[in-house]
C-alpha cells in the first residue's frame, strides 16, 4: 500500500513538473489534468466541451468545422493526429499559442498536449518586424545616396 502511495506521488509530480499542459480524458469527462492546466486555466474544474471550445473558439479549425461534442472533437483531432496543430488561445486579451497533440493510451482513454509556443512565436514576430525595419532603412539609404548622386545620363 506504502509503494503504491509513493507511486502515485512520484505521478503526481512528474505531471505537475510538465512544461505542457497536460489533460486526461476518458470517455467525455475529463479525469486528470497537471499544475499547468489548473494555473493557466485558473480553476481545476472544467467539462471537456468547455475546454474544446475555448481551444478551438479563436481559431480556423473551428471556422471549418461544426463539432458539437466531445467525441466529435476528439475524432477529429485523433483522425489528423499527423498533422500539427497550432492553436490560440485568449487569456485576458492576450494571445497563447500552443501545438495540440492527443494520444490514445486505452480504449476511451486520451493524452491531450498544449505545448505553449508563445514566447517562439513573439520571437518570430520580432525577428520579421526588425527585418522589414532593416530592409526599409536599406532602401531609404540608396534612396538618400542617389539624391545626394543622381545617376548620370
Amino acid at each position: 500500500m506504502e509503494l503504491l502511495k509513493k507511486e502515485k506521488e512520484l505521478l503526481e509530480t512528474i505531471l505537475d513538473k510538465n512544461p505542457n499542459i497536460i489533460v486526461v480524458i476518458e470517455n467525455d469527462e475529463i479525469i486528470k489534468t497537471n499544475a499547468k492546466f489548473n494555473h493557466f486555466f485558473s480553476r481545476e474544474s472544467i467539462s471537456c466541451i468547455e475546454l474544446f471550445q475555448i481551444m478551438f473558439l479563436a481559431n480556423q479549425i473551428a471556422k471549418t468545422k461544426t463539432l458539437h461534442s466531445t467525441k466529435e472533437w476528439i475524432s477529429f483531432l485523433v483522425q489528423d493526429s499527423k498533422n500539427e496543430k497550432i492553436i490560440t488561445i485568449f487569456k485576458d486579451h492576450h494571445p497563447y499559442y500552443f501545438i495540440i497533440s492527443i494520444d490514445v493510451i486505452g480504449e476511451n482513454i486520451y493524452l491531450l498536449t498544449l505545448q505553449d509556443i508563445t514566447q517562439i512565436k513573439e520571437e518570430q514576430s520580432v525577428n520579421v518586424k526588425q527585418s522589414k525595419m532593416k530592409s526599409m532603412g536599406e532602401m531609404l539609404n540608396n534612396i538618400a545616396h542617389q539624391w545626394r548622386q543622381p545617376l548620370s545620363m
